[in-house]
């Protein structure tokens, strides 16, 4: 992953993750190895939410994180049993990796601030938060996330610095992705 700032080269990364945080540090823009952009500062609305995302619940069969994903496929019209897959050893990155028709993106360690960009973008981004479980953050605006829930089957705002601390004290574990051009 490469880091340009300023019209140069600012850093070189193997992981996509170190690359946004550079990238935010010099408010700069990264792009893959074929030269599509994965992330770029500043290019962000003021407020979105994907208004298609319907809320998935959690139940004894399916997890958090297989909510999630069964809601995120759902959004992007290839709906899966994800919990089944799971079931079988599959990880959620690889999961999206077979599903999705992009590159898939380990944001581990981003700031819920640099993550924005891929709502901005129409792209739903997984967090995971404490005791294990998996959200989706769907919208923001000027003081708040919108987050689908799947233990409580709803979409409802969290305050912006709640949700930055809430992210931030669950390890900034964050799954994006960047649709094919």
């Amino acid at each position: 992953f490469y880091v340009y700032a300023k019209g140069e080269i600012a850093g070189i990364h193997e992981k996509e993750a170190e690359a946004v945080n550079d990238a935010f540090s010099v408010a700069g823009v990264v792009v893959n190895d074929v030269q599509e952009y994965i992330w770029q500062r500043g290019d962000r609305d003021m407020r979105t939410q994907i208004n298609e995302i319907e809320p998935v619940a959690a139940d004894e069969e399916r997890n958090s994180l297989a909510a999630c994903l069964d809601a995120l496929l759902l959004y992007e019209g290839t709906p899966r049993n994800d919990a089944y897959l799971l079931s079988q050893g599959q990880t959620a990155m690889q999961i999206l990796e077979e599903n999705i028709e992009g590159q898939v993106l380990d944001l581990s360690g981003c700031s819920l601030s640099a993550i924005l960009y891929y709502i901005s973008q129409k792209t739903p981004v997984i967090a995971r938060v404490e005791n294990n479980q998996s959200v989706l953050i769907v919208g923001y605006d000027e003081k708040n996330t919108i987050v689908m829930d799947p233990m409580t089957g709803t979409i409802y705002r969290k305050g912006m610095n709640d949700s930055t601390e809430w992210f931030e004290r669950s390890g900034n574990k964050f799954i994006a992705y960047v649709k094919a051009e």
